[in-house]
């Protein structure tokens, strides 16, 4: 029951960032932009779980830091590649693609961690794997086009599941959360100013302009989805093998991700999100019945 309920909020939690990555990516108006804002929420993040770990009895896990490090660096590349891939991408394909981070963990895990999978999950896995990629990937004679519809957000999905994979590290090793992520977190934030910076000096780019006060909302938003998505899935970590865990909850993010985008985006239903809505539902299908 508990694990069921972790699932349904990580689910909830992963499903609706996506959607709100578009309304940032909307109001991002140049590069620069997109690097400095995902700063804000990580800050935010970084402060509440030091503070959740000042007043929780467990310990530092310093051998951990680098990992966490190394995650926080990851994320901060997914968000920023995602922001700038939606300005050249609806959101339905970028949610697609990017929810092949899954992919990584698993294998990784298959490798590093000793996580073996039964047949009808790795069923499962290529299925959505799969549709994913013949639906969403299919090559354009528009050679830009082709970059920013497959390419960046295809980088952010490496980014993201190496994110994903660290705090699989983190659990495996008894590492404290809560010490895990406001290290993560921070080092996000860091890494944000700095390519910032970067791209202020070193590429001419204009200053970032301020964050307009009508993104604020949806950058608090996203601190909640993204602490609560990763923190489930640090929970589930140690609950079910990588294989289940990941496709479970990304395959019904997307189905959760493109629903939302037709009925409060007007996002338009074509037939490939129909199909790749379809197998989504029959990778998790299989999930289920393997570790029944």
């Amino acid at each position: 029951m508990i694990t069921a309920i972790l699932i349904i909020v990580c689910i909830l939690s992963s499903g609706f960032t996506g959607n709100i990555y578009k309304k940032l990516s909307d109001g991002s108006h140049s590069v620069s932009s997109s690097a400095l804002m995902p700063s804000l929420w990580f800050f935010i993040l970084g402060v509440l779980f030091t503070v959740i770990f000042a007043i929780s009895p467990s310990k530092a896990s310093y051998s951990l830091i680098p990992v966490a490090m190394v995650s926080g660096a990851c994320i901060f590349l997914a968000a920023f590649i995602l922001i700038e891939s939606m300005k050249v991408n609806s959101l339905s394909i970028s949610v697609i693609l990017i929810n092949l981070n899954f992919v990584f963990p698993v294998i990784l895990s298959h490798i590093f961690l000793s996580e073996h999978a039964r047949l009808i999950q790795i069923i499962g896995l290529a299925l959505s794997v799969s549709v994913i990629v013949i639906l969403n990937a299919i090559p354009s004679s528009d050679k830009k086009s082709l970059s920013g519809a497959i390419f960046i957000p295809l980088a952010a999905s490496v980014a993201n599941g190496l994110v994903n994979f660290c705090i699989k590290i983190n659990g495996h090793n008894g590492g404290d959360e809560n010490f895990f992520f406001a290290v993560m977190y921070f080092t996000a934030a860091i890494s944000s100013v700095v390519v910032w910076l970067m791209l202020t000096i070193f590429k001419k780019e204009k200053i970032a302009p301020k964050i307009s006060t009508r993104l604020l909302p949806f950058i608090l938003l996203m601190a909640l989805c993204n602490g609560v998505c990763f923190y489930m899935t640090s929970l589930l970590s140690l609950r079910m093998d990588a294989t289940a865990q990941f496709t479970i909850v990304t395959s019904a993010s997307i189905l959760l991700s493109i629903t939302v985008g037709v009925f409060f985006q007007k996002e338009r239903l074509t037939s490939k999100s129909l199909m790749s809505m379809l197998f989504c539902a029959i990778a998790i299908l299989c999930q289920c019945v393997g570790t029944a």
